[in-house]
């Protein structure tokens, strides 16, 4: 819906230690690749802005904040990150 009326909401959840849900409630808009100014991209790590698949940067004005328990969610362990998407960018170009 983000697209339509530019409403957007994050979600965070504890799957560690105490359980814990929160949102973060707020307007957005997307700025393209291209469009990205040097002193935002300095924000992000060189390997994230350099990389084929990334498209745009979105920026989110929260509004509100909301809680919940979070008894729901499971517990769960990082054993490392996925290669998947830097594994199918690989096979692109940047214009695609």
């Amino acid at each position: 819906h983000s697209k339509v009326d530019g409403r957007i909401t994050v979600l965070f959840v504890a799957f560690t230690g105490p359980p814990k849900i929160m949102r973060c409630h707020g307007t957005c808009k997307y700025i393209l690749r291209e469009d990205v100014e040097p002193n935002l991209q300095a924000k992000f790590a060189p390997e994230f802005i350099n990389h084929k698949g990334f498209r745009a940067v979105v920026m989110v004005d929260v509004e509100r904040f909301s809680t919940s328990c979070g008894y729901s969610m499971p517990l769960f362990d990082h054993v490392g990150q996925r290669s998947t998407l830097w594994d199918y960018f690989e096979k692109k170009t940047m214009q695609e």
